[in-house]
């Protein structure tokens, strides 16, 4: 779960009407989750935004929703790991 500072910056990444500043954030999710349910949200938002980004390096480009759409699958996976480990304990 991430500190309340680091939890807001990263949600005004993900709210930015900076296309590049919502892709790094999300790549950085994809890269390593979180696995803090608060994103959830402001992830799924992201499911509509139709932006072009690159979404792949070398640079390959697609939707801005493909990059939401794993970040949000990775979060949600880790979270779920996370509430696994804290119930085997």
């Amino acid at each position: 779960m991430l500190a309340d500072n680091a939890l807001q910056s990263l949600i005004e990444a993900l709210q930015s009407n900076d296309d590049n500043r919502v892709g790094t954030a999300l790549t950085v999710l994809i890269e390593k989750p979180a696995a803090d349910r608060r994103l959830l949200p402001y992830l799924e938002a992201l499911l509509d935004r139709r932006s072009a980004c690159v979404v792949a390096r070398p640079f390959t480009f697609g939707e801005l929703q493909l990059l939401a759409a794993r970040a949000l699958a990775e979060e949600r996976g880790a979270d779920r790991r996370r509430a696994r480990r804290n119930y085997c304990r």
